[in-house]
C-alpha cells in the first residue's frame, strides 16, 4: 500500500519549486517561498523554521489555487497584493505596474544632492518635490520618508484607479499630511502649485515595437498605457521635459528613468540643447544597462 503524502511546509515548498521550475518561471524558489508564506501569513524565513508544520486542507486549496494563478502567468505581485520596495512593503494590484528595483536607481538619484559626499557638502533639501507618473506611489512615499525637510510631495497621474493605489500607500505611511495627490498631465496638473525644487518621473517608456515582445506576466496583466511610451518610447518624456525647464526653480532638478542607453542618450541631447538643462549625470542599473538621467536646471 503507498504511503500517502503528508504536506507539510517543506514538502510543498520543494514540490512548488521543481513545478515552478518545470515551466520555465524566472525565479521559482522565490515564488514559491513568497506565495506559500502569504498563504500561511509569515515571514519567508519561517518557512524553514516551521518546515515540518503540516498543511490544513483549507491552506492546501488557497496554495493550488495560488500555483494555477502562477504558472497562468499572473504576477506573483498581484496574486499577494504586495511588494517589496526600498526595503518596505507596499500595497500592489492590476490598476499600477509592479515597483522595479531599477526605480530604486531613480529614488538614489534623487536623494544624491540632498546627502552629499566626500568633497562634496549635502544641499538644502527640497521644499517642494513632484512624482510625475506616481502609479502606486512608491517613489512619493520613498522620497517623503528620506526628505523630513520637504514638507511637500506632489504624486500626480491621469489614472484614477492608480491614484486610489498610491492613496492606499500614502496612509499605510501616514503621509497624507505631506503627499498630495493629484489627477492630470504631468506637470500640467500641478503648474500653480510650482516652482519645483525637484521633479522624478517614471513615465512609459517601452517602444510601441516592443510592447507585443515583453514577458508575458507583463503584457497581459499590468496596465498598458503604463508601458506604452509610443514609437520611440519617449512621447511622454519630451512632453515632461518642454514643461519642466519652465517649473524647475533655479536651481532644480529633474530624475527620469529610461528604457536603454539610447533613450538616456537623446534624452540627454534634447534637455540640453532645447532646454536649457545642464550638469546631466547618468546611472545605470542593477544590471549595468543606463537606465536614470539626473539634469540640473540652473537659471
Amino acid at each position: 500500500m503507498v504511503e500517502a503524502v503528508r504536506w507539510t511546509v517543506g514538502t510543498i515548498l520543494a514540490w512548488t519549486c521543481e513545478f515552478f521550475a518545470s515551466r520555465n518561471l524566472d525565479t521559482p524558489r522565490l515564488d514559491a517561498e513568497v506565495l506559500l508564506a502569504h498563504v500561511l501569513d509569515c515571514r519567508r524565513i519561517e518557512l524553514y523554521t516551521r518546515h515540518d508544520r503540516p498543511l490544513d486542507l483549507g491552506e492546501r486549496e488557497s496554495m493550488r489555487a495560488l500555483v494555477r494563478r502562477r504558472v497562468g502567468g499572473e504576477p506573483v505581485a498581484y496574486l499577494v497584493g504586495e511588494r517589496e520596495f526600498w526595503s518596505l512593503p507596499f500595497a500592489s494590484d492590476h490598476r499600477a505596474l509592479i515597483p522595479r528595483p531599477e526605480t530604486e536607481v531613480l529614488v538614489e538619484e534623487c536623494l544624491a544632492p540632498y546627502r552629499g559626499g566626500p568633497d562634496l557638502p549635502p544641499v538644502e533639501p527640497p521644499r517642494r518635490v513632484a512624482d510625475i507618473g506616481t502609479g502606486s506611489g512608491v517613489i512619493a512615499v520613498v522620497l517623503a520618508r528620506e526628505l523630513p525637510g520637504a514638507p511637500r510631495i506632489w504624486a500626480v497621474d491621469n489614472d484614477m484607479a492608480a491614484l486610489a493605489l498610491a492613496r492606499q500607500n500614502v496612509e499605510r505611511y501616514d503621509l497624507t499630511g505631506r503627499v498630495e495627490l493629484r489627477c492630470g498631465e504631468l506637470l500640467e496638473a500641478v503648474r500653480r502649485d510650482g516652482p519645483f525644487d525637484l521633479v522624478a518621473a517614471n513615465l512609459p517608456y517601452v517602444r510601441e515595437s516592443d510592447l507585443d515582445r515583453l514577458p508575458r506576466e507583463v503584457r497581459e496583466h499590468e496596465p498598458r498605457q503604463a508601458l506604452d511610451g509610443g514609437p520611440d518610447g519617449l512621447r511622454l518624456v519630451r512632453l515632461l521635459l518642454a514643461q519642466a525647464a519652465c517649473l524647475l526653480d533655479s536651481p532644480g532638478r529633474l530624475v527620469l528613468e529610461l528604457g536603454d542607453g539610447e533613450q538616456v542618450d537623446e534624452v540627454v541631447q534634447i534637455a540640453t540643447s532645447q532646454h536649457g538643462f545642464h550638469g546631466a549625470v547618468v546611472r545605470d542599473d542593477y544590471a549595468g544597462r543606463p537606465r536614470v538621467v539626473r539634469l540640473e536646471q540652473r537659471g
